[in-house]
């Protein structure tokens, strides 16, 4: 009897190819990223990579989307483990957990990753929506519009330092920028309660 190979899932394979994809440009750079150099690095045929992926742009998305997908599971996975996972301010604080322990491990990929979406509209375009998506979350959490913008724009200026190839913070010094941003979620938080509690006292 004759037994057929196996076939992989479809999304299986298609994860493999991002992430081997992602390893091509971390090794090599954004320049050494062809269609033909993403086949070899995933071990399949060209044939077999334009099946998931038809076209170069259509790759850099797909690894923009894989990214991002990531990026919203670690924050789920940050959230959850949360004392109270539902309360105002519970977003921001895994988006704070989150963002810090991407950033570090991932220090050496954003300035291949910036340089590969740069001159591409649709990529910029789709990291744009993304952003946009997890604004729309910070919106709905509870806390001051300000606070939220100030949080954002601080695991902005942490994102950037690593993009133009700056030194990022200590260990130290992150756990300190860590507690100064969860003490003024902690802050906002009570003062938002407070003028509630004290009618009701009242």
């Amino acid at each position: 009897m004759i037994v057929e190979p196996e076939k992989k899932h479809p999304s299986l394979t298609r994860d493999h190819i991002l992430q081997a994809t992602a390893t091509l440009v971390l090794a090599e750079g954004p320049s050494a990223l062809t269609l033909e150099a993403a086949a070899k690095a995933s071990g399949i045929s060209k044939g077999g990579l334009l099946y998931h992926f038809p076209s170069k742009e259509a790759l850099i998305l797909g690894m923009i989307d894989a990214h991002h997908e990531g990026y919203k599971a670690v924050i789920h996975s940050e959230k959850v483990r949360l004392p109270h996972p539902d309360a105002p301010g519970a977003y921001h604080q895994a988006l704070i957990n989150a963002g810090l322990k991407i950033f570090v491990a991932c220090s050496d990929h954003a300035p291949g990753m910036l340089a590969l979406v740069a001159q591409d509209q649709a990529a910029i375009a789709r990291i744009q929506q993304a952003v946009l998506e997890t604004q729309s979350m910070c919106d709905r959490d509870g806390l001051p519009k300000s606070l939220s913008n100030l949080i954002l724009s601080a695991l902005d200026g942490v994102k950037m330092r690593q993009v133009i190839g700056l030194p990022l913070p200590s260990g130290a010094e992150i756990e300190e920028f860590h507690d100064l941003l969860f003490k003024l979620i902690d802050q906002a938080v009570q003062s938002t309660a407070q003028p509630s509690n004290s009618r009701e006292s009242a």
